[in-house]
């Protein structure tokens, strides 16, 4: 697999957690690493000595302070008003993606505690999206809104992807990335990562297939009910 560059998406303002500090710093105990250093290690044992990147905002100055010095940072100064839409033409104006077969983009509450992935693993020469199996039952599926098409490739997501959940994380290839620098100013500034995706579909002819990992292979945290989740 060729160089990856890896956005983690940590600069909001978490429901429940403006007095703690930003979501990355959560960490189930004491002895513990915080979830931003869990994310990190998952990204190096998925991708293939990857470049990582946070984009970061809320509490950037404590984020900081945990971040190994190879890791960079980008600042999203406007995280107060601007939130997924602006992220992504801060990483879309700031990548060369010319050392990179691809990007992956990953926010903040999500960890990956393994990788291992179904439908191929995780491929760099077309963009995906991440998903788990929905344990949902089949009488909830019809309100949340997602289509896919029979030949794997997604049409629209919601938050389901048909019998599975897409997990806040996506990767776009290289071909794709450049094809979004062309059209940057057709996000908004304020729009959610599923919004990015059905834009980056319609309006922009991009292809997303599903990389399909098991559900206990993924966490999802919100905030410090969760905490207990954040293990490697």
């Amino acid at each position: 697999m060729n160089k990856v560059a890896c956005f983690i998406l940590s600069y909001e303002i978490t429901k429940g957690m403006k007095s703690f500090g930003p979501i990355g710093l959560l960490k189930p105990n004491a002895s513990a690493k915080e979830l931003i250093l869990c994310q990190i290690d998952s990204l190096y044992r998925i991708f293939d000595n990857p470049d990582i990147f946070i984009i970061s905002g809320f509490g950037s100055d404590k984020l900081d302070k945990k971040l190994p010095a190879k890791i960079n940072t980008i600042l999203n100064a406007e995280y107060e008003n601007k939130n997924h839409g602006y992220a992504l033409k801060l990483i879309l104006s700031k990548i060369d993606i010319s050392k990179y077969s691809g990007c992956f983009i990953i926010n903040s509450g999500t960890l990956i505690k393994s990788s291992n992935a179904k439908n191929g693993g995780f491929p760099d020469n077309r963009s995906w999206v991440l998903s788990h199996k929905n344990k949902r039952n089949t009488s909830q599926k019809k309100y949340m809104g997602s289509v896919t098409s029979e030949n794997g490739v997604i049409d629209y997501i919601f938050y389901d992807i048909g019998d599975h959940v897409w997990c806040d994380s996506f990767y776009l290839c290289r071909k794709d990335v450049i094809k979004l620098k062309l059209s940057i100013n057709s996000f908004y500034d304020n729009m959610f990562l599923f919004e990015i995706i059905n834009r980056s579909i319609a309006n922009h002819q991009i292809q997303f297939s599903q990389v399909v990992v098991p559900p206990e292979s993924i966490s999802i945290i919100t905030g410090m009910k969760d905490k207990h989740k954040i293990k490697e």
